[in-house]
């Protein structure tokens, strides 16, 4: 089904919030800014951190296959990540122990936290098939445990995603590029109430949700402006 077909009812997370920015006048691009290569790492300095993360998440090779995924929204030099449930395991916990982060306007912290705790809720979401492995993350990470079994090899495509999310984060400081992330475990205050913000995403996917944005929306809003690194 075409994206001009779907419904707001059928709105992934990162879809949600792209409709909300638009209404608040934020202009996409299509395929946003370049994403980081072996070389630009290199080129940098940051080859050795690289090799070091991607050895001790189970990596095979001499250089790191360095792949990272389409961003999820682009708003010229602004790009934003929306890290739902998957995300959140010990995997990314370690990459977060990166002392690049130092450098970053980002809560490594925070997120370190939402891994520990979280780990439970990525394993229900994350538990088999292309979630848990693939051809190319046992390419880059060798073979893993049996689907849903967290045990010495654990799942290559959770070490896989980890590491592309590190690289990711590097643009803040390769390019002229600000990574925002937030997560659906992220908390939003208004007027003594919380609310989380996975579960924010997912009303605002829904005709109900104009509402509920009028009351979070600003809240939102602040929240990605604060984790704009650049």
């Amino acid at each position: 089904m075409s994206n001009a077909l779907r419904t707001a009812h059928e709105m992934s997370r990162p879809e949600a919030l792209k409709a909300f920015l638009e209404r608040r006048g934020f202009l996409f691009s299509d395929d946003g800014p370049p994403r980081l290569q072996w070389n630009d790492l290199r080129r940098a300095g940051l080859a050795g951190e690289a090799l070091n993360l991607y050895r001790r998440l189970g990596g095979v090779h001499d250089v790191p296959p360095v792949h990272p995924g389409a961003w999820n929204i682009a708003c010229g030099d602004l790009v934003i990540e929306v890290d739902e449930e998957r995300h959140f395991n010990r995997y990314r916990g370690f990459t977060l122990q990166s002392s690049i982060y130092e450098k970053l306007q980002f809560p490594a912290s925070v997120y370190q936290e939402f891994c520990f705790r979280y780990e439970p809720q990525c394993l229900a979401a994350a538990n088999t098939g292309p979630w848990w492995s693939t051809p190319s993350s046992e390419f880059g990470y060798g073979a893993g445990d049996p689907p849903g079994t967290l045990g010495a090899k654990g799942p290559p495509r959770w070490r896989q995603r980890a590491f592309n999310d590190w690289i990711k984060d590097m643009s803040s400081l390769l390019t002229r590029v600000a990574v925002c992330r937030i997560g659906v475990w992220d908390t939003l205050e208004v007027n003594g109430m919380k609310q989380d913000v996975g579960s924010l995403l997912r009303l605002l996917g829904t005709p109900a949700g104009r509402p509920i944005e009028q009351m979070w929306g600003d809240a939102l809003l602040e929240l990605i402006q604060n984790r704009a690194s650049h």
